[in-house]
């Protein structure tokens, strides 16, 4: 299966229920990264686990949790490349103008 990104929507009442959420979430095999969000009631899931698995845990504990997205996660790769690409031009024009 592929690395994906999953977002899960939540109606956290308070802190603990966030921990419950996170523990729940953490029991599925093959989730490499958990981020919860309190402010937009979202819980973001990197890693290669099932979006139905990942979520299930979580409907039987809270019976609001919704799948927002599901998609590739955000490389950070590309931006890097640009950067280089951008050192590399202004090398070149420094070295035409002497």
């Amino acid at each position: 299966m592929i690395n994906s990104l999953i977002t899960v929507y939540n109606n956290f009442c308070c802190s603990r229920c966030r921990q419950k959420v996170m523990k729940l979430i953490a029991t599925v095999e093959g989730i490499a990264s958990i981020v919860l969000d309190p402010d937009k009631n979202t819980v973001t899931v990197i890693g290669e686990a099932d979006p139905l698995r990942t979520v299930k845990p979580v409907r039987k504990f809270r019976k609001s949790a919704t799948i927002v997205s599901i998609g590739p996660p955000k490389e950070e790769k590309r931006r890097r490349r640009r950067k280089k690409k951008r050192k590399r031009k202004r090398m070149l024009l420094f070295i035409l103008r002497i």
